[in-house]
């Protein structure tokens, strides 16, 4: 009895962890180092659209009540930098490409 509750209280820790960090919000991702970002959002965030601008790769992602865009050298995955913001207008370079979840 006690291996069960212990067990479920594991459990319960875990999946309140996760919650809380799947409903990140900006002021708290602006926190983070850009590792983290990066993992964050590979695990959280929704990848909208993928775009090239000259010799970058950006990738859009959206999450709790932001959205980051990831810069990326065109054939590397090293990640120069995640440029974030909230405003819905620094979606129109993407509008033509965004792809929803599935799950919509």
């Amino acid at each position: 009895m006690q291996v069960t509750t212990s067990l479920n209280y594991q459990i319960t820790v875990q999946r309140y962890l996760w919650v809380l960090e799947l409903l990140m919000k900006f002021a708290e991702f602006k926190q983070l180092n850009m590792f983290r970002q990066a993992e964050h959002l590979r695990r959280h965030g929704h990848l909208l659209a993928e775009r090239r601008q000259d010799s970058f790769r950006l990738r859009l992602f959206a999450a709790a009540d932001f959205y980051a865009e990831e810069w990326c050298e065109w054939d590397e995955e090293r990640i120069l930098f995640i440029h974030l913001f909230q405003h819905p207008a620094g979606l129109h370079e993407y509008l033509h490409a965004i792809r929803l979840p599935k799950e919509l």
